[in-house]
């Protein structure tokens, strides 16, 4: 009798962890999270079109937009592997 209390209420808690994540919103560059000193935790997005680093608070408002200047005849390019940015807050 103990056992088969023991193995529905498994069943039933195993149910009951099941969630779905929820799309918050969507961006048309990739993003990648980090934390600031002062600020905590934000993700920033490399926008190569448009020359530009977007700064993002973690409920998605922007924070800053770093322009990133090219000399005429040059462009931004990402790597497709996972690169290192520092970011440092004054």
């Amino acid at each position: 009798m103990k056992s088969s209390i023991v193995i529905v209420a498994a069943l039933l808690s195993g149910f009951a962890l099941f969630a779905q994540p929820v799309l918050e919103k969507t961006y048309s560059s990739s993003a990648t999270i980090c934390e600031l000193e002062n600020t905590g935790e934000v993700y920033y997005l490399m926008d190569v079109l448009n020359k530009q680093c977007r700064i993002y608070n973690m409920e998605h408002s922007l924070y800053k937009t770093i322009a990133l200047p090219t000399p005429d005849g040059y462009y931004l390019i990402l790597p497709i592997h996972r690169f290192i940015v520092c970011l440092k807050q004054h």
